[in-house]
Order: structure tokens, then sequence, then C-alpha cells
């Protein structure tokens, strides 16, 4: 089964607001890991991410914030924690690909799990050893 790393550009088109697009792709791949077709994974931090976008962002409220967590929590997505040497890495991914360390997270997974990691996000599209658009998946 194909492997691969979701971040939280990808979750959040799985639960569109009015005037979002790449859904239908993004649905593609949220289908698939739930049919067990993908297996994908995520640092935990990603559903502190998500929680910020859908509150300070796209203000939706709390059935909805809670909803969409939930549904995140419960799917066949991985998630998994950063350990202390994981933490020491993300300095010299965060220098070397002038990433945040929410970025450097998702990379740093993809690198350890030898996978893609799958996003919208144009900043770490440019590091294109590891990451790839959702279109380029199917």
């Amino acid at each position: 089964m194909p492997e691969l790393i979701i971040d939280a550009s990808v979750a959040l088109k799985w639960f569109p607001l009015k005037g979002e697009s790449s859904i239908e792709e993004a649905l593609d791949i949220w289908d698939a890991i739930q049919l067990k077709k993908l297996k994908a994974y995520a640092p935990t931090f990603m559903l502190v991410e998500v929680a910020n976008v859908l509150a300070r962002k796209k203000k939706v409220e709390t059935v909805v914030f809670r909803a969409v967590l939930n549904k995140l929590t419960d799917s066949e997505i991985v998630f998994i924690n950063l350990n202390k040497a994981d933490l020491r890495r993300l300095g010299s991914l965060m220098r070397r690909y002038g990433l945040t360390a929410y970025d450097a997270q998702y990379l740093l997974l993809a690198r350890q799990l030898k996978c893609k990691l799958v996003s919208y996000d144009e900043e770490l599209l440019k590091i294109s050893d590891w990451v790839v658009r959702v279109k380029d998946l199917f």
C-alpha cells in the first residue's frame, strides 16, 4: 500500500467552506485513505494547526470545529508524536529549507518514513525531492 504524509493544507480541503478550490482531488485522497488504499501519516501537531485555522481564520462554529477534529482523529490517518531527537533535527531542516517549525515537522516525517509529503503549501512544494502536489498523486 502506498504511504504518504498529509499536511494541514490538504486536511483542511476535506472540510471545505464556500469558495474553496481543489476540493475533489483532496477528497480523492481522503477516500483512498479511508478505504485503506493509501496509508497516511501526519505529525500530531497537524490537529493543532487545523484547529487554529478553523477557529481563527475560518471562524467556524463550535459544533463544526468539534466535528472536523473528531473526524480527523477517528480517521485512518496515523498521527505521530515527535520525540526529543526529532525536535533537534527540526532546526537543521528549518535552516536548510527556510521552513517554519510547523512545516519542518511534515518534512521530517517524510524523510524518516521515506515517503512523499502531499501539500498545497507553495513553500513546501519547492522541496521537490520530498513534496508533491495532490493532483500529481493520481
